[in-house]
């Protein structure tokens, strides 16, 4: 490989890195989790001083995306 495209091919990585934190899975689905989402979702867990459960987690992310819509209207 040529070195540009490696080059490319990391930089290119690296910007794909801020468009979510992480997955998780509900019911056999990924569902891709916003920054903004973990950013939230680590404020919760570290006020209550304990992890929260999977579904709690697929609540705040649900919620973001019903705020992140209403804000687009």
């Amino acid at each position: 490989m040529k070195p540009t495209r490696i080059l490319f091919i990391i930089i290119f990585g690296f910007i794909c890195s801020f468009c979510y934190a992480y997955y998780i899975e509900e019911n056999g689905k990924k569902i891709p989790v916003s920054k903004r989402a973990a950013d939230t979702i680590d404020d919760i867990e570290i006020k209550e001083g304990e992890a929260l459960t999977q579904q709690q987690i697929v609540d705040i992310i649900q919620q973001n995306d019903k705020d992140l819509d209403n804000k687009e209207l």
